[in-house]
């Protein structure tokens, strides 16, 4: 190998360090964080949630345990949810599965969507316009928010508000200040939340 094409590799090699070190990402720091709350805002009692939509252990609550709270607390006015994306890096179709929720709450349907990709499962973007077509949704509104990255940032700004409260991993609830770690059973919910109804 001659000296010129060893050069010429180093030369690369130096610039691509230079490049992954000084590239910013973007700054989300005025990104407005979006709240979907399902529930009476009057409600005593409030869940937040950091989930995941490709973490198994939140597609357990979502399946399990969620569709009970809602029918004793939710549905009686006593608690009102707000979930929250904390798309983990390493599942791949985490966060533009979140962002299509959010694309979906254009219309209206943030948690027809949100209830969809934790009962199908998630996957590539072509997945979550199909659901949209479901759902009957505007496909080409849809498809052009999920397509734009439209929420990316939106979503971005949910998980660093998640790590500023101490969310490491999903599911990761706090009930009235109260941290819930992990798909508990609705026994370990409902403690928590009478407790907090006691209290309010």
């Amino acid at each position: 190998m001659n000296k010129k094409l060893l050069l010429g590799i180093g030369i690369m090699l130096i610039a691509s360090v230079f490049y992954f070190s000084f590239a910013k990402e973007p700054d989300i720091s005025n990104v407005q964080v979006i709240e979907h709350v399902k529930g009476l805002d009057t409600a005593l009692v409030e869940i937040i949630e950091f989930s995941d939509y490709e973490c198994p252990f939140c597609v357990r609550f979502a399946r399990q345990t969620l569709p009970m709270i809602k029918e004793k607390y939710i549905d009686t006015g006593k608690v009102k949810f707000i979930f929250k994306d904390y798309p983990l890096k390493f599942h791949k179709f985490a966060q533009k599965a979140a962002e299509a929720a959010e694309c979906a709450s254009d219309q209206g349907k943030y948690y027809a969507m949100h209830d969809m990709l934790f009962s199908r499962g998630v996957g590539k973007p072509e997945l979550y316009k199909q659901y949209a077509k479901e759902l009957g949704l505007n496909e080409a509104e849809f498809n052009s928010c999920l397509d734009s990255g439209k929420y990316e940032n939106a979503v971005k700004a949910e998980m660093e508000q998640g790590k500023k409260l101490g969310v490491k991993g999903t599911p990761y609830f706090i009930i009235n200040g109260k941290v819930i770690k992990g798909a508990q059973p609705f026994d370990v919910f409902e403690e928590v939340i009478e407790q907090a109804l006691a209290e309010a």
